[in-house]
């Protein structure tokens, strides 16, 4: 399992304690990596608080050609709520480069879902940002 691999893993596992030690040390959203895992873990415990044990994964891209625009990612989904989490992961070479919040997000498989969750709630695009 390379880095990358076991990023999503951990997502899964609602495990925001690994994905600190896995992640590399530079910015993911615009965060420091200290930040971004403190927002991330506020996320992920919106699941755990929902009943949620396990987050299912549905593969899609960035569908706003202004921003992530086809870059790949997934719909992290609870396995009990329904809840829902779009991510952007950035790989390269097995590695994460980065991870953000997608709000234009075009899952490949339709499937129910109902509240979504961020990251970094209200903020519409990153890279529009800077």
């Amino acid at each position: 399992m390379n880095q990358a691999e076991a990023v999503i893993y951990f997502l899964q596992r609602l495990d925001v304690k690994m994905l600190s030690l896995i992640l590399e040390n530079h910015q993911y959203q615009y965060f420091e990596k200290d930040l971004f895992i403190k927002k991330l873990g506020e996320a992920l415990q919106k699941f755990t608080e929902a009943g949620d044990t396990f987050l299912n994964i549905s593969s899609g891209h960035c569908n706003l050609n202004i921003c992530h625009f086809n870059c790949t990612g997934f719909t992290f989904i609870g396995n009990k709520s329904k809840n829902y989490m779009n991510l952007i992961i950035e790989i390269k070479d097995g590695i994460v480069q980065n991870i953000s919040d997608c709000n234009y997000f075009k899952k490949d498989m339709d499937g129910i879902t109902n509240d979504k969750i961020e990251i970094n709630p209200g903020d519409f695009c990153f890279d529009l940002i800077f």
